[in-house]
């Protein structure tokens, strides 16, 4: 984790956000770390929240439990590990909805908070 955080923030450094502004190093990376560590605590509340805790609810609540995982898609081994029951489906959705996040959020908090863009 420590090696893809340094990579994530070599790489956005150098190459994503290049034009922002001149700003002390320590201080872009100790954003960016703790900007990384808010995503990752709010990826594991969301989960833990909308899988754990309220499952039943999720899974009633996307009418889960009222699709036939004995046909279609789902028989296929490989598609039925992640989506092969209502509790399967449920995770996979909220695992999906939580990396997009972090990925759309990641991005934000760069551009907005750790690389700012120099004043045209």
């Amino acid at each position: 984790q420590i090696l893809a955080i340094l990579f994530a923030f070599i790489t956005n450094k150098i190459w994503v956000f290049k034009k922002a502004k001149k700003a002390p190093l320590l201080i872009q990376f100790l954003k960016f770390v703790a900007a990384r560590l808010f995503v990752f605590l709010l990826d594991f509340f969301i989960t833990w929240l909308c899988i754990e805790k309220y499952g039943r609810f999720f899974i009633n609540f996307f009418a889960l439990n009222r699709l036939n995982y004995q046909s279609g898609i789902t028989t296929f081994p490989i598609i039925s590990g992640f989506i092969g029951s209502p509790t399967l489906a449920n995770t996979f959705i909220w695992s999906m909805f939580v990396q997009i996040a972090a990925i759309i959020l990641n991005y934000v908090f760069s551009k907005l908070f750790i690389f700012e863009n120099k004043k045209q």
